[in-house]
């Protein structure tokens, strides 16, 4: 249960996601400058598109993969409550609140 007004959730998590972005772009920065990579382009065999991918020669610190894993549930997780948040402006009753 909160008190929060209609869509004031998924904003924090927006916020906070754009806090963390902000920290997390100098350190994928400093990654990819510090190591290798192969260019690796394929093609969709269903749509036709060009896909480009990096295959980096090591991986990821687990720091960093988790920041970007927070950063993903953040979006997600805001993206799931502005649906929730518009369904009650919408009409739907709201069972949490």
């Amino acid at each position: 249960m909160d008190d929060f007004a209609p869509f004031e959730s998924p904003k924090l998590l927006l916020d906070g996601a754009r806090t963390s972005i902000t920290d997390f772009k100098p350190a994928c920065e400093a990654f990819i400058q510090s190591c290798t990579y192969d260019i690796v382009y394929n093609q969709d065999p269903n749509t036709l598109e060009k896909i480009v991918r990096l295959r980096f020669h090591r991986r990821l610190s687990p720091k960093l993969r988790y920041a970007a894993s927070g950063i993903v549930n953040d979006l997600r997780h805001a993206l799931d409550r502005a649906i929730c948040d518009g369904a009650v402006e919408l009409g739907r009753p709201n069972m949490y609140r």
